[in-house]
């Protein structure tokens, strides 16, 4: 079906409620939408089918009302809501229904009407058959929910069941109504249908005077067909995407076919958008009009009908709630600051399937939370343990002892929970008190991201905005071709962002945060959670802007990076253990409404770190692959966005240390998880779990993921002094540390750029860091020996170890405690050597001359995949 834009610049005579349409919409284009097939007889549909629907119809359908969401893309874009979950029959089929209805003659509205198809759409039949004295016969299949019959028969239908699902009973309808001369009235592929779905477009050109945007549920077409046509005459500029559910993608699938195809249907929340295929009609009226199609999976759905419900106090059915689940889901970051219509296409709804939806939702969002845990099988231990969830504040809603299938011993009993908490805030806390009382507790959260409503997707536009925002406040980093590369079988290069400021790349995001936000931030400040590096960051940029700053970090900081950031004029908190101690703070202040909160997820922090990826490949466009180390993960989403744009064949790759692998497990998992928080050398990247919006971003896009060993990054800080030159901290090196791993081997003479996140470690650190380096690569090598007990045993060892060119650090002899004769003393010795091939010899030097000396197990030297020349 070809399609051919019209220009009509003639004045619109007809009106809307009488008030004349709206001067601003007048002149502009009508979407003619017909048949390429020549056997098919020429269908066309204009606005003025639409406007001349409107006038057939418009005191009989409810004209329903536009609301501003409250909370539903709250501090992302203007969310609008069009309730046409308030019309007559609870959908907008009751618009298509009424129009089709009036349009028929009166012999032919004598006769009768068969219909066979969704509940909406058989809802709006049978109550305008009813209203309008056509009698309606409704084929429906043998599983259809008695409530739904019950209701077609209060409307006077005739209900016949056939077949055992909607093809059988539709393939019926066509039989029956030949047989009993009824006219066959088609759920989806009518014109006259669309064309009073269309009125929901003009009234919303009515109520909306500014609409950028509106996104619209899509089962078989119908609805979206109609908003293109009746909008984009009116107000070409408006976007109109259709958003489907994940499990019935029909129209997206036509569009990538080009022509509508049947496809798999699968059960889904969204039930009235399960069509097989999309409307011909309506396929040939959006190709090519249409500005995007958007599907949404279940959680999101379940997630988005919650909201509405609780927050918006309204019943929406699963497909009307889609529109909804694409904004909260981050599905159109294009739509920042919009104002964008939602249209809740229906609330029809039972009540058991209602209440799974809100347990499914609940779940989703972490306020329902499964817990098990093994107690002593003793008077109280039940007891005790309600008593501390209790006391947390959360609600029981089951409580399950178990006995008979545990494989621990017999005095144990196992106990599984499901708790309501307020929200996953609430429940990561509980989590964490419980597991500290409980260390063999288990938690099952569904929860996507923590606390945000929205994950957000970043562009590589708001990097580059970033970009220019942020000149002349950072420096441009070096990429240095690294002296390790002649070492090494690969062509290692770094980007040292070290040579910042303060020593890391967050100053980048922090900056161009508090410059976007600027005037909202007046008096009140920020408030920064952080390990360090955005903690110096804020407080350096904060001063040079004006911007008061307070930075919470845990109590553990090093003293040195607390007493900086106040020198630099921040307000310094030590707070907690962790920094989601730090974090959970932060957040307290942010809600009692004193100060802007600034952390690694928010979205400004991510586009400025993005700066990274566009200096890279402007500085080495030949790089074949980025390793980015990785903590929340906002650096590696940003640069990932930033690298893949501006050379889609560069591989990006994070990396994190093993004892804290969380971006590893979300990618696991489908989804952020909390992990346990082990001390490690990259205390930098210590976070209990990734950002939100770095892992939507980062989902399905990432090339790989390295998890990399501790004692490499400690080589790997010996390696940046001794050849680089360069101070990096232990997450700074964890890209560094992944090579020399051997973890990239794919990268062999390739250009690979290391990403030097950072360099603020305290000289205490640092000196123990330097020592678990020389020992994890061989260079510091702790033995013992038994050597004879007279002055000539130690001189001996003493030569040997000079001849072997070995540096003495340290030598005590033990005669006490021993289990050798009187006549022999053991010697504990550590020694420096230059490298491990020197570390070797030295020790076959010593088993020659020492048989049962013993050797301290250090975890490396025999097992590098890579050796260091």
């Amino acid at each position: 079906m070809s399609q051919a834009v019209e220009a009509e610049h003639a004045s619109l005579s007809w009106n809307i409620l009488g008030d004349s349409f709206p001067k601003h919409y007048e002149s502009s284009k009508e979407i003619v939408a017909q048949p390429k097939e020549e056997s098919m007889s020429k269908i066309k549909l204009k606005l003025q089918d639409i406007q001349d629907a409107h006038n057939r119809i418009k005191n009989d359908v409810v004209f329903t009302p536009v609301i501003e969401a409250k909370h539903i893309g709250r501090n992302f874009c203007n969310v609008f809501l069009k309730c046409e979950n308030l019309q007559n029959t609870g959908s907008f089929k009751a618009r298509g229904a009424c129009n089709v209805l009036s349009s028929m003659s009166p012999s032919d509205k004598s006769k009768g009407c068969t219909v066979s198809g969704g509940r909406n759409y058989l809802s709006a039949m049978t109550f305008y058959g009813f209203r309008q004295s056509v009698p309606i016969n409704v084929i429906v299949p043998k599983d259809c929910p008695l409530a739904d019959k019950h209701r077609y028969k209060e409307n006077f239908a005739i209900v016949k069941v056939h077949g055992s699902d909607l093809n059988d009973a539709s393939l019926h309808a066509l039989t029956y109504c030949d047989e009993i001369g009824s006219s066959y009235i088609h759920g989806s592929d009518r014109l006259d249908l669309i064309a009073g779905y269309g009125t929901l477009g003009l009234e919303l050109l009515t109520q909306m005077d500014k609409m950028d945007a509106i996104l619209c549920p899509v089962g078989s077409g119908g609805l979206v067909a109609s908003l293109v046509l009746a909008v984009k005459s009116l107000k070409p500029n408006c976007l109109i995407y259709g958003v489907e559910c994940s499990a019935a993608p029909t129209m997206t699938k036509a569009l990538q076919e080009k022509k509508p195809v049947m496809i798999q249907q699968h059960p889904t929340i969204a039930d009235s958008l399960c069509s097989v295929i999309a409307s011909n009609n309506a396929f040939n009226i959006v190709r090519g009009y249409l500005d995007r199609m958007i599907t949404v999976d279940e959680v999101w759905i379940s997630r988005a009908m919650i909201n509405i419900l609780e927050r918006e106090k309204m019943v929406v059915e699963g497909a009307a709630a889609c529109p909804v689940a694409a904004v909260m889901a981050g599905k159109v970051p294009e739509l920042r600051g919009k104002n964008v219509v939602c249209i809740l296409s229906g609330g029809n709804i039972n009540s058991s399937r209602m209440s799974r939806v809100i347990d499914r939702g609940m779940a989703a969002e972490g306020r329902l939370v499964k817990f098990s845990v093994a107690l002593p099988d003793v008077p109280g231990a039940m007891a005790k343990l309600l008593a501390k969830v209790t006391d947390n504040g959360a609600d029981v809603k089951s409580f399950v002892p178990e006995r008979a299938w545990m494989r621990r011993d017999i005095f144990t009993v196992s106990v599984n929970m499901l708790i309501e908490t307020s929200d996953v805030h609430h429940a990561k806390d509980l989590e964490k008190k419980l597991v500290k009382d409980y260390p063999h507790s288990h938690f099952i959260m569904n929860n996507f991201s923590g606390s945000e409503e929205q994950p957000h997707v970043l562009t590589f536009n708001e990097i580059k905005r970033a970009a220019e925002r942020i000149e002349g406040g950072i420096i441009h980093t070096p990429l240095c071709e690294a002296k390790l590369s002649k070492y090494m079988d690969y062509n290692i290069y770094l980007k040292c962002e070290n040579l910042q400021y303060t020593g890391s790349c967050a100053e980048r995001g922090i900056r161009n945060a508090l410059l976007t936000y600027g005037k909202d931030i007046g008096e009140r400040g920020v408030i920064v959670p952080s390990l360090g590096n955005m903690a110096l960051g804020s407080a350096y940029h904060g001063g040079t802007l004006g911007i008061p700053v307070t930075v919470v970090m845990p109590e553990k900081t090093a003293p040195a990076h607390a007493q900086r950031c106040s020198e630099l004029g921040a307000d310094v908190v030590l707070c907690g253990e962790n920094l989601d101690d730090a974090i959970c703070y932060a957040k307290k202040v942010h809600q009692d409404g004193h100060q802007i909160i600034l952390d690694a997820d928010d979205p400004h922090v991510m586009a400025g770190l993005g700066t990274v990826g566009l200096e890279i490949i402007t500085q080495l466009p030949e790089a074949d692959a980025v390793i980015v180390p990785v903590g929340g993960g906002g650096l590696l989403a940003s640069v990932l966005v930033a690298c893949k744009k501006l050379k889609c064949s560069c591989l990006v790759y994070g990396a994190e240390c093993s004892k804290v692998p969380k971006m590893m497990k979300a990618l696991q998992s489908g989804r952020p998880v909390s992990v346990p928080v082990v001390p490690n050398l990259a205390d930098g990247l210590n976070t209990s779990s990734v950002g939100s919006n770095a892992f939507a971003t980062i989902k399905n896009r990432l090339d790989r993921m390295l998890v990399v060993d501790e004692l490499y990054i400690a080589r790997a800080l010996i390696s940046m002094l001794e050849r680089e030159r360069l101070v990096a901290d232990g997450a700074g090196v964890c890209a560094v540390a992944a090579v020399m791993q051997g973890l990239v081997p794919e990268l062999r003479g390739k250009r690979a750029v290391c990403i030097v996140s950072g360099g603020n470690i305290d000289s205490g650190r640092l000196a123990r860091t330097i020592q678990r380096g020389l020992g994890s690569s061989g260079r510091l090598m702790r033995f013992a020996v038994p050597i004879p007990d007279h002055r000539r045993g130690l001189e001996q060892l003493a030569k040997t170890i000079s001849d072997e060119n070995a540096v003495l650090k340290s030598l005590v002899t033990e005669q006490m405690w021993v289990h050798s004769d009187v006549g022999t003393t053991w010697a504990n010795v550590v020694v420096e050597t230059a490298n491990e091939e020197h570390a070797c010899s030295f020790k076959d030097r010593l088993r020659d001359l020492y048989p049962t000396a013993r050797f301290a197990a250090m975890d490396s030297v025999d097992k590098h995949k890579i050796s260091v020349r």
